[in-house]
């Protein structure tokens, strides 16, 4: 179709106010319980509870909570991994009173952690159930006054099916995350960071032997970011760290050196600024799934045993959550420029993918919708240092409609100090309503690289008006 020249800000779109504002779901977190994906939904219909849908292999759906509970934490104040399932039992946070429930099939919810000394003070998330099923590990954050000093993260034991008074386990640090426990339950994993250092700044990973209590720091310290410790089967540790830069994937065995698993010039890893971040995970046979970010897009890569990696072609642009599914696929999170997020189980083998949760069907024509061009610019830190910004580039779309020749759109630059809200690929309407109704407008995403090589710095996003 012939596109005709017309004045920036006269294209007519189909993108109106109401389109924008209508309340999606907001896609969360995800696992996967033997042959079953779990997922969290954001209902704003609802008052913004948090749902749990589980769905089986034949495609039925159903959701887990009952009316008035909203699967929430707030440890850290921004939450994650409120969360976590079982052999289909789940253990949640709620929301009203932030003590951890435990739901068994076709039961209620009923609690196991004690009353808190005053509404809301101990908080649970990040948990992780033993092998044994026995007993469980997870975060909880203990409030014993106002002030902000009245606050204690602390690595928590407790008994997995009724009420009991959770067994401290790691206390000290100002923050801890990611408990994990080893294939044989007798070896305790967990990050720790203090003040003033945020997640992605310094973190130390810490593992400790449940019997002799013995302790070592495998890594992290001053400058350097641990992420997303998981253990495999043959009772190594793999972890996350920027220790070159950027977050790649390190592997941990005990009486050995670490050894770099994937290391390439992309950001495996994201800013910890929620609990229960999986950008990778592993397949029964050994095989490595991962996300990797460059140039403000993500890829899903597999790694195999010898080493070489396989990039996946498929049509999503950033991935959330990456969890194992079976012996050949995994479930993620994903979404990209012209998709909000979905559930999707991806064939690593094939590259096909099956949608098991669709994105909204917003019944808009493809080419309304901008897809966003990657760029860098020259740009200056703080103490005047010369340093090289990156951005995402919005042009202006429409399927019927082109700017005059010589004329361009105007801009608008909109900044974020990030990571905590570093831009994306992944399209939404509520945050970029130019771009995406294909409007007389550019938008631009950027990220300023911190002094590391990872690209999750400030954030700006921009659109002409």
């Amino acid at each position: 179709m012939t596109s005709a020249a017309e004045p920036y800000g006269s294209w007519p779109t189909p993108i109106t106010s109401e389109v924008v504002v209508a309340a999606a779901v907001r896609l969360g977190e995800l696992q996967v319980d033997g042959s079953d994906v779990v997922w969290s939904e954001g209902r704003p219909a609802e008052g913004g509870r948090t749902q749990l849908v589980r769905r089986g292999p034949g495609g039925a759906t159903a959701e887990l909570l009952p009316d008035g509970r909203n699967a929430r934490t707030a440890v850290h104040e921004y939450g994650g991994a409120g969360w976590w399932v079982r052999d289909g039992v789940t253990w949640f946070a709620d929301w009203a009173d932030q003590r951890l429930y435990r739901l068994a099939p076709g039961g209620a919810p009923e609690p196991v952690t004690p009353e808190p000394a005053s509404p809301r003070a101990d908080r649970f998330a990040d948990g992780d159930v033993a092998p044994d099923g026995a007993t469980l590990v997870c975060v909880r954050e203990r409030h014993t006054g106002p002030a902000a000093t009245d606050v204690h993260n602390e690595v928590v034991r407790l008994v997995a099916d009724a009420v009991s008074e959770p067994e401290v386990l790691v206390s000290g640090p100002d923050f801890v995350a990611a408990p994990r426990l080893s294939p044989d339950g007798t070896v305790l994993a967990w990050l720790q960071w203090n003040h003033p250092s945020m997640p992605w700044d310094s973190t130390e990973l810490v593992v400790r032997d449940l019997g002799t209590g013995e302790e070592t720091v495998v890594a992290g310290g001053r400058g350097e970011s641990v992420l997303e410790p998981r253990w495999t089967r043959d009772g190594a540790l793999l972890f996350l760290s920027d220790r070159t830069d950027w977050w790649n994937l390190y592997r941990y065995t005990p009486g050995a050196d670490i050894e770099a698993v994937v290391r390439i010039d992309a950001e495996i890893g994201g800013p910890a600024w929620l609990l229960g971040g999986s950008r990778y995970d592993v397949l029964p046979d050994g095989r490595i799934v991962f996300a990797r970010r460059r140039a403000g897009y993500d890829a899903l890569v597999v790694r195999a045993a010898d080493g070489a990696h396989t990039e996946l072609d498929l049509p999503f642009s950033a991935y959330a959550t990456v969890r194992a599914a079976g012996p050949g696929a995994v479930a993620v999170v994903a979404g990209g420029p012209t998709a909000e997020p979905g559930v999707y189980l991806v064939d690593v083998d094939g590259g096909g993918h099956e949608t098991l949760r669709a994105p909204r069907d917003l019944g808009l024509d493809p080419g309304y919708l901008s897809v966003p061009e990657p760029i860098a610019f020259p740009s200056v830190d703080a103490e005047g240092n010369r340093r090289q910004a990156h951005a995402l580039f919005y042009p202006p779309a429409h399927p019927r409609h082109r700017g005059p020749d010589g004329e361009l759109p105007p801009l608008l630059v909109e900044i974020h100090g990030g990571p905590t809200s570093a831009a994306s690929t992944v399209l939404s309407l509520g945050t970029s309503t130019g771009r995406a109704a294909g409007s007389p407008w550019w938008t631009s995403t950027t990220a300023a690289p911190p002094a590391t090589g990872a690209s999750t710095g400030s954030s700006c996003w921009g659109s002409g008006a």
